[in-house]
């Protein structure tokens, strides 16, 4: 397991139930130009359940955000994956 944690603003309480699915973004504070496409977290998501393991993350007002990724130890055997390519 291990954690990346941040003291900043907290996720607001709407965005943190779609966190991982594609193409969500914080809030820019007007930052139109940001580069960012909303496609890390569900990378990252989908790249750790694939080797069993899980994401998840807390964040709250006045203790920050903490994401927290757990992996499995020793052997693992993969999942078929639906959409998986020769």
């Amino acid at each position: 397991m291990f954690e990346v944690h941040n003291e900043g603003a907290p996720i607001s309480e709407e965005l943190l139930p779609r966190l991982f699915q594609p193409m969500q973004r914080g809030e820019t504070a007007g930052d139109n130009a940001s580069r960012n496409v909303g496609l890390g977290l569900y990378i990252v998501d989908h790249i750790v359940r694939a080797h069993g393991g899980s994401v998840e993350v807390r964040s709250r007002e006045g203790e920050g955000t903490t994401f927290r990724v757990r992996l499995p130890r020793g052997d693992f055997e993969p999942a078929a994956q639906e959409n998986a390519r020769p």
